[in-house]
């Protein structure tokens, strides 16, 4: 794909706030597929990620997804997690949510909830939706330690290069 348009917006369903800010920003015409456009179109507040999201392919759906548990595993690990193995992350975000409903601690809700996404997403079939909802759900867990920016900024990195999005 070489270029975005306010149509091509539309018929996947862009809000509409993203699709006036991409008017404004780019006019009538349509806006190339760069990373100068991505970065301008970010820095305006459109929703960068839903729009790659929305070019990916089914594969590269599944592996971004993929990204986005390792991301969150990272993060985990920061809390002295990264040692649960995938088929433990149920169990462990009940026995989580247990200690929370007990001691009313909210970063052990929290990271409970971010157990439980995380083999979630390890098990769906990838869509453009259930992708952006892997990346809100890193982004969630990220803003438990202030990185949610940083960990967005590699998602757009990571998905800008496997759509091969260039200058």
């Amino acid at each position: 794909m070489s270029e975005v348009t306010r149509e091509w917006l539309l018929e996947r369903g862009a809000c509409v706030w993203d699709v006036d800010v991409f008017q404004r920003l780019f006019g009538g015409a349509a806006a190339p597929v760069s990373l100068e456009a991505l970065e301008r179109a970010r820095a305006a507040g459109i929703n960068v990620l839903w729009l790659g999201l929305q070019m990916a392919t089914p594969e590269i759906l599944g592996g971004f997804i993929a990204f986005t548990v390792e991301q969150r595993r990272e993060l985990l690990a920061s809390h002295g997690l990264g040692q649960v193995a995938p088929a433990d992350w149920r169990k462990r975000a009940e026995r989580m949510h247990r200690e929370w409903e007990d001691n009313g601690d909210h970063g052990t809700r929290n990271i409970a909830a971010g157990l439980r996404e995380m083999a979630r997403d390890a098990d769906i079939e990838a869509t453009p939706a259930r992708a952006e909802r892997a990346a809100r759900a890193a982004g969630r867990l990220a803003a438990l330690t202030d990185g949610e920016k940083a960990v967005e900024d590699a998602q757009v990195a990571w998905l800008s290069e496997k759509l091969e999005v260039r200058s």
